[in-house]
């Protein structure tokens, strides 16, 4: 068996790292986090600072609403570069 790194394609390939690969936070969280209004952090996630998408809830179907969440990974990042 070889070893090799895993390819990153699409917009895991333009950021660097795979969506949720340090795990996922829920929108309200992030802006209790940067002490911001959730609408901002939709702003930050058009804008491209953060990585948003969405996750079903527990125990829903399919085609039921979906909880949408940001990439910590993402979140990080832009904490790093607002510090600098």
């Amino acid at each position: 068996m070889r070893n090799s790194e895993e390819q990153l394609t699409g917009t895991d390939a333009e950021y660097g790292y795979r969506f949720g690969c340090e795990g996922l936070v829920t929108l309200k969280h992030v802006a209790e986090f940067l002490d911001i209004h959730e609408n901002t952090v939709r702003q930050l996630c058009r804008d491209g600072f953060l990585r948003k998408g969405k996750r079903p809830y527990k125990g829903a179907k399919a085609d039921q609403h979906k909880r949408v969440v940001v990439c910590r990974q993402s979140l990080l990042k832009f904490v790093e570069q607002t510090q600098e």
